[in-house]
């Protein structure tokens, strides 16, 4: 149980207005100022105040930010393409969080981290690798099991889950890698899935489950080389972490396990906060969900006000620790 409630101060911003696209840790923003199913589409990037047009582009263009600011421009397909393609309302509990960055990463000189999948004729292999358009692969990783990365840290860690099928079940190994050199870390007794990891700093917090894929899951921080659990408040049985930021604190959820029974929290030490208790916090709607967040504290939320359509509205929130 938690030992007590943090003060927070939760704000709301007015950048709003327009559909983020992306944003990053440094404070850049990736605005869509068109509506969204136009036929020419429209984005501006903001940082500290000032805009910057990149134009008018056919659906079929992507755009992305690198963490120190660039924008990534790739062709894909005719659709939305950014973390607005991660908030198909399934529930935190069965849809990942931020889930466009987890098999592919974009570094700052416009190369992609990500995990390619290789199908021979015997044996399918996953290989770990950074790719940059007219240098050869440089590949960190290749195995049999699929692999999904999970975090890149603000230090340069990149944080990969491995799945192993063991029999009926599949048991997951979590790596740590840092350029060529990996280490395996070990999961907390009694667990065996890894379903999120997120990292700031000396701050590494993770959710690990019993089995792969299913209920119930736990959060924890690592704490003298091992893993110590964090507080449920009352009346909670699940829980789990999204973002560590600056200052250490973790960003997640709990929830009783019902579709729509989570609220978002933040824990520090052995305290924790419930964000939807705040003023600022989006009320109006059935269910807000964090669908992006930074480590600087932007928290970008969608307030469903309809299940059944999927209808929403949109805030970024920042949060003052």
């Amino acid at each position: 149980m938690p030992k007590g409630s943090l003060n927070l101060s939760l704000t709301r911003s007015s950048i709003s207005e327009f559909t983020i696209v992306d944003m990053n840790d440094r404070g850049d923003y990736l605005l869509l100022v068109s509506p969204v199913d136009a036929t020419y589409r429209e984005y501006v990037r903001l940082y500290q105040g000032t805009k910057t047009s990149l134009g008018r582009v056919t659906p079929d263009i992507r755009y992305f930010l690198s963490p120190n600011g660039n924008t990534i421009r790739r062709v894909g397909q005719a659709q939305m393409a950014s973390s607005l393609q991660s908030r198909m309302l399934g529930g935190p509990v069965t849809s990942a969080y931020n889930e466009i960055r987890f098999y592919r990463r974009f570094n700052d000189d416009g190369s992609v981290l990500n995990v390619r999948f290789d199908q021979q004729k015997k044996e399918s292999f996953f290989h770990l690798r950074v790719d940059k358009s007219g240098v050869p692969p440089v590949v960190f990783y290749t195995s049999t099991n699929p692999m999904m990365i999970l975090e890149k840290g603000d230090s340069g860690d990149i944080w990969v889950r491995e799945s192993v099928k063991n029999n009926s079940a599949t048991d997951d190994i979590l790596w740590k890698f840092n350029g060529t050199n990996k280490e395996q870390i070990t999961l907390p007794k009694g667990y065996k899935a890894v379903d999120r990891v997120a990292q700031t700093g000396a701050t590494l917090a993770a959710t690990f489950g019993n089995i792969q894929g299913t209920d119930p899951l736990r959060a924890f921080v690592r704490a003298n080389n091992g893993w110590k659990e964090l507080p449920l408040p009352d009346g909670y049985s699940f829980s789990y972490v999204q973002k560590v930021f600056l200052d250490g604190s973790i960003l997640g959820f709990v929830t009783d396990g019902e579709r729509g029974h989570f609220k978002q929290v933040v824990w520090k030490g052995d305290s924790v906060a419930i964000l939807d208790d705040l003023p600022a916090w989006p009320k109006n709607g059935q269910v807000s969900l964090i669908v992006q967040a930074t480590r600087k504290g932007d928290l970008y939320v969608r307030n469903v006000t309809d299940t059944s359509s999927g209808a929403s509205e949109y805030y970024l929130l920042s949060l003052k620790l």
